[in-house]
């Protein structure tokens, strides 16, 4: 049995990256934002992306298009990685 917090209630697990869905949204909106989500989470690698969602990479791929999501091209998430130059 999981522990309370000092509200009393018992905590969710794995809402640390939780994405607003709201009541009103389509599935198209819901799926876009999960997929940019979990895109952004995993740095671009799209393997890591579909597996986690449990789709495949194509699937992924097509998804990403269809929604207007850019995916990072190697080059870009190199640079994202780089620390900062020092003064």
């Amino acid at each position: 049995m999981r522990e309370k917090d000092d509200s009393g209630r018992t905590p969710s697990r794995g809402l640390g990256n939780a994405v607003p869905v709201h009541v009103g949204m389509t599935l198209q909106q819901t799926e876009r934002l999960l997929i940019a989500a979990t895109v952004q989470s995993t740095d671009g690698n799209m393997k890591r992306a579909a597996t986690i969602l449990g789709i495949d990479r194509s699937t992924l791929y097509q998804k990403t298009k269809l929604y207007g999501l850019v995916k990072w091209t190697r080059e870009q998430r190199k640079e994202v990685r780089k620390p900062p130059e020092e003064v």
